[in-house]
């Protein structure tokens, strides 16, 4: 009979960012250096929006980023006001497409 080898560790990596549910199909998460505050949300996108090429509507993630950085405690984020989100990419198939771009752009 094999032996399994026991391992008294398991390296676990980090996870620094946590998503924050603000309603179906719509998170937010900080950087994790706790400056950015990132949202993804769902959108509905096709010949309903004006695409008249797409033979129908399907559903996207997009994300988007708090214009300032956050101070915890001064920081007031207006989750209702998408005027004020700014928009940095979209058609994402999947939530952590969006996440990992987020990320990505966090690492540069």
């Amino acid at each position: 009979m094999a032996e399994v080898a026991e391992r008294s560790t398991v390296e676990i990596p980090e996870r620094k960012h946590t998503l924050r549910r603000i309603k179906a199909g719509d998170y937010v998460f900080l950087s994790n250096d706790t400056k950015t505050l990132w949202r993804v949300s769902r959108y509905e996108d096709g010949p309903s929006q004006g695409i008249e090429d797409w033979p129908k509507d399907i559903w996207l993630w997009g994300l988007w980023r708090w214009p300032a950085p956050i101070v915890f405690g001064e920081t007031a984020v207006e989750l209702d006001n998408w005027d004020r989100w700014v928009f940095t990419h979209s058609s994402f198939g999947r939530r952590q497409e969006a996440i990992d771009a987020a990320l990505e752009q966090e690492a540069k």
